[in-house]
């Protein structure tokens, strides 16, 4: 009886244990912004196609997700003290702010690379 004790102490009651503390720890909150996306393949309905295939990278290029591009600080400053704004109109006043600024291409800005077909960067 004592050896059968053991056994289920050992290949029931312990993995349970063990996964419930695995379940417990906590996970790193996503802070995803997809209706910015989303404003901006509205937006610019001929770039929709690549920015749907880049999705976040269209603002964070290809690096860690809290590092943005010149585009997306871009975006950064024309918020201001505002994040996650939900509103369409107030996304859509912050990507036409964002085109006037200087892009990495000399001479051009987020809005001529837009109008050139091209994803800003």
């Amino acid at each position: 009886m004592l050896r059968q004790s053991g056994r289920v102490l050992r290949y029931l009651v312990v993995p349970s244990l063990v996964g419930a503390a695995w379940l417990a720890l906590p996970t790193p909150n996503a802070e995803a912004r997809p209706q910015y996306l989303e404003q901006f393949k509205k937006s610019y309905e001929p770039l929709a196609e690549q920015a749907e295939e880049k999705k976040c990278a269209v603002c964070h290029g290809m690096g860690k997700k809290t590092e943005r591009n010149l585009y997306g600080k871009a975006l950064v400053a024309a918020l201001g003290e505002e994040k996650n704004v939900k509103d369409p109109k107030a996304v859509e006043k912050v990507l036409k702010a964002a085109e006037e600024k200087e892009s990495s291409q000399k001479d051009k800005t987020f809005g001529a690379l837009i109008k050139d077909g091209k994803l800003p960067e």
